[in-house]
């Protein structure tokens, strides 16, 4: 699993990296909508939601969820373990840097 660091005001980041569709869905980036309906609160919990993202002219599962912090948020990412899973992280840094957000830190736990 990775984990990246985002510095900055937590509700700023959420709202700008995280909505919901008109179906209940949450959407993350350009193209990335969970598999299930849900809230944006169900990303803070520990079980981790699913995303169907469309990268590199592929479709792409992967699973995430938040934990708020003094200095702004932790986002948590685990890959599904196909070939397409090192474009995941690539495709997350750009939304976030193209959202206006500074990456502090990137770890895999």
């Amino acid at each position: 699993m990775e984990k990246i660091l985002i510095d900055g005001d937590h509700k700023k980041i959420i709202s700008a990296l995280f909505n919901l569709d008109e179906n209940g869905h949450i959407k993350f980036g350009w193209t990335s909508r969970s598999v299930n309906s849900g809230s944006l609160d169900s990303l803070m919990t520990k079980s981790q939601i699913k995303f169907r993202d469309y990268i590199m002219e592929g479709t792409v599962m992967y699973f995430l969820n938040i934990q708020i912090i003094d200095t702004g948020l932790i986002l948590f990412i685990k890959k599904n373990g196909t070939n397409r899973d090192d474009y995941i992280l690539p495709q997350i840094r750009h939304y976030i840097n193209e959202s206006g957000f500074n990456i502090r830190k990137e770890e895999t736990v």
